[in-house]
């Protein structure tokens, strides 16, 4: 089944394997809602900008004390600026792909296993993403929107580390699909 989305000059074109009908409703609104989130100007300004901050710790005199140190662009960025990623992202080139088509081009397939902890996933050697029918049936639209916006960064070529760190919501998959998920969520679409 071949889902599609559009706002503004950003297309989503998902197409979807080992689904449910019940399923296809809130699969057509994540598509819609991430359309949304990454066609707004909003977006551009969020890649643009896109600054972070992490607390570290130093030894002096005998005790620890915290401070925090600021960072400005993605972290794992492939060396890009944030509106470099932008660009990236608007073109819509994937990594296993040789077309620059200027839209997200998303393969999901409903994952009908129990893996608690992890929403989806997705490797480097397949155009295929995944993600868990517990998902689906429990979590909103904003929250999918989110996660196929996280996997499809990844179809894109960036990473993050596979274990949790202070660095790794900063990375690009990470950091749009919170945008995603927190966009949508701030408009109560």
């Amino acid at each position: 089944m071949l889902i599609q989305a559009e706002h503004n000059d950003f297309k989503v074109k998902l197409e979807i394997l080992n689904h449910k009908e019940s399923e296809v409703s809130i699969i057509t609104n994540a598509v819609n809602l991430m359309a949304i989130a990454m066609g707004d100007p909003q977006f551009e300004e969020f890649c643009r900008n896109y600054t972070y901050e992490i607390e570290k710790y130093k030894w002096s005199w005998f005790r620890y004390y915290s401070y925090k140190e600021s960072y400005k662009g993605f972290w794992m960025n492939q060396g890009l600026t944030g509106f470099q990623v932008y660009t990236k992202l608007k073109a819509g080139k994937e990594v296993l792909s040789d077309e620059t088509d200027y839209e997200s081009d998303i393969y999901l397939e409903i994952d009908r296993s129990y893996n608690p902890g992890v929403i989806g996933y997705t490797y480097p050697s397949t155009k295929w993403q995944w993600i868990y029918q517990r998902i689906i049936d429990t979590w909103g639209a904003e929250d999918v929107a989110g996660n196929l916006a996280h996997e499809w960064c990844h179809k894109m070529g960036f990473s993050h580390e596979s274990s949790s760190t202070d660095f790794r919501k900063h990375s690009v998959p990470y950091a749009v699909g919170y945008y995603v998920r927190d966009f949508i969520k701030k408009r109560k679409m």
